[in-house]
């Protein structure tokens, strides 16, 4: 048995944007959210919105008022205790957010309402059609505005939002699409993105594609590229190893990608990605392979990890690639790292602690080996 893995959804940019919009309104005071609520409820139903009706409530409150107050009614729909109500009014603010902006022919600031409002239906209520929506708009307007330079972003969305709702070969056609409009063809943007491909093309079954996007991977990857991008190469090419079950080929590129970025700029997200795709590695193994065989695989491949360069602190007596079980009727497999995460944990970024959060959730599975039957 082969598994084929999507990565999980990283939305970094809409994430930090709508941080960036929290923040903003956190002073808010309770007239001004009730005064949010209220253009709220002024406004036309979602399901038959009246942009003339509207536009005539935006200038009632004042247009700039207006936006303030819609911006506070979002931030409150993204409390810990926001309810199914508040939840509501936040994606209605939202649109009426991208319609204020639209009527002022602000269409790239409307485009990041719109990555927003995408970003709140995926991370919130798991609304992929409702995300799907949202991501589109906000390619058309992106789009319309003229400012093309990071157009990508929201058309890989799309992508994303399609894998969510199994239109694969969709959200293929999308990532290509997205790959075109990348103007730094050697970035990180770029980087993450071609390894998306690999591990879609893997997924929809379609191996001769992802064996050939990884090869033009690595070809692209030579030593004047950026760091980064050869180690996204290198784990690019893991997963395909990792397929075929070329195991030790399979590790080897990732040993390779932790290397690569030793003494890197912004390695992190990179040595996460490494061991997510380590994790990945032992779980296939233990699909594939005989219980005894995996189970030696993964302590060999335990001691050769412990030594790599990490870009955080990693105690080499903690660090474990886990498998438990018997070969009896049913074997179950669990890959785990033990990191120091409460010593790294202090000094992490919001988006490493979003991207740390995404990296565990994707590896804590627990699969059953049908060899062992």
């Amino acid at each position: 048995m082969q598994i084929k893995m999507i990565r999980p959804l990283l939305p970094l940019l809409g994430c930090f944007l709508f941080s960036v919009a929290v923040a903003c309104s956190q002073q808010a005071e309770p007239v001004d959210l009730a005064a949010g609520k209220d253009l709220v409820l002024h406004l036309s139903p979602a399901s038959s919105p009246d942009a003339a009706a509207d536009e005539a409530v935006f200038r009632r409150f004042g247009l700039d008022r207006a936006e303030k107050l819609l911006f506070i009614v979002v931030s409150n729909g993204q409390g810990s205790n926001a309810t199914a109500d508040d939840w509501a009014a936040m994606h209605r603010a939202f649109d009426a957010l991208i319609q204020l902006n639209v009527d002022q022919q602000r269409l790239l600031k409307a485009s990041i309402y719109a990555e927003l409002q995408d970003a709140a239906y995926r991370n919130k209520e798991g609304d992929y059609v409702a995300a799907l929506a949202a991501a589109r708009q906000a390619f058309d307007l992106q789009q319309r505005s003229g400012e093309t330079a990071n157009l990508s972003i929201p058309c890989r969305n799309v992508g994303e939002d399609l894998i969510q709702l199994g239109r694969l070969d969709e959200a293929a056609a999308a990532f290509y699409r997205a790959r075109q409009l990348i103007t730094d063809k050697t970035g990180s943007i770029a980087g993450d993105l071609w390894e998306e491909i690999v591990s879609l093309e893997s997924s929809r079954g379609n191996s001769a594609a992802a064996q050939r996007e990884s090869e033009a991977f690595l070809h692209a990857a030579d030593d004047s590229t950026p760091a980064a991008f050869r180690a996204e190469a290198l784990l690019a090419s893991a997963q395909v190893a990792t397929g075929d079950e070329r195991y030790d080929a399979a590790a080897s590129r990732i040993h390779g990608a932790l290397h690569a970025i030793e003494g890197a700029a912004n390695p992190t997200l990179i040595a996460y990605k490494a061991i997510d795709s380590l994790l990945a590695l032992g779980m296939n193994a233990m699909q594939t392979m005989p219980y005894d065989q995996a189970l030696a695989l993964c302590e060999a491949w335990t001691r050769t990890f412990r030594a790599c360069p990490f870009p955080f602190p990693v105690s080499p007596t903690r660090f474990q690639i886990i498998a438990a079980g018997s070969p009896g009727n049913s074997t179950w497999f669990s890959a785990t790292t033990r990191l120091d995460w409460n010593e790294r944990v202090q000094s992490m970024t919001s988006q490493e602690k979003s991207l740390r959060f995404c990296i565990r959730q994707s590896t804590s599975l627990t699969c059953e080996n049908p060899r062992s039957r």
